[in-house]
């Protein structure tokens, strides 16, 4: 199918990069050194297995309990995220993990990704996404009463500008 296609060719791309940028990987292990042997023992997941999971989250926008359940069940995304055949880390140890990933890290992978995305030329930087947020505020409800009263000031505001302009108005 052509949706499926599209979708491996999304993850063997990502692959590629990951392959061409080691850098990336090696800024994620940092800060998965010590996690997971707590009590001397190593962990049975690797950084880039953790690396790759957390991938696949952000490219399905999926929490993480959904996340795991999807990488579960697909033997492709099984395959992307190194685990085969082997059990994936429960939602807590998944949790955790991203958890220590320090902001400093995100800005250096995310440098190594501009810095490939600009010798590949596939980022031009002629162009700029923002997103945009809504935020409450202290607006009051209309009813009746308040709708009469705003009214009867807007009124009254727009009758003295009337007035100062020409007195004659009045």
């Amino acid at each position: 199918m052509k949706i499926v296609k599209g979708h491996h060719r999304k993850y063997d791309g990502i692959d590629l990069i990951l392959k061409s940028n080691p850098e990336i990987l090696d800024a994620f292990h940092g800060d998965l050194e010590d996690f997971g042997s707590m009590k001397g023992r190593e962990s049975k997941f690797s950084s880039e297995q953790m690396l790759r999971l957390a991938i696949v989250k952000c490219v399905e926008k999926e929490p993480y309990r959904t996340t795991i359940i999807r990488v579960t069940d697909s033997d492709f995304l099984r395959n992307f995220c190194r685990f085969g055949m082997d059990e994936l880390p429960n939602l807590t140890f998944f949790c955790k993990a991203l958890k220590c990933i320090k902001p400093e890290t995100m800005k250096a992978m995310n440098a190594v990704l501009l810095k490939y995305g600009n010798e590949k030329d596939l980022v031009s930087g002629k162009s700029l996404r923002l997103g945009s947020t809504v935020c409450e505020s202290t607006i009051h409800y209309p009813t009746d009463v308040h709708l009469l009263w705003d009214g009867y000031r807007v009124l009254a505001r727009l009758m003295s500008r009337a007035k100062k302009a020409d007195w004659r108005l009045i």
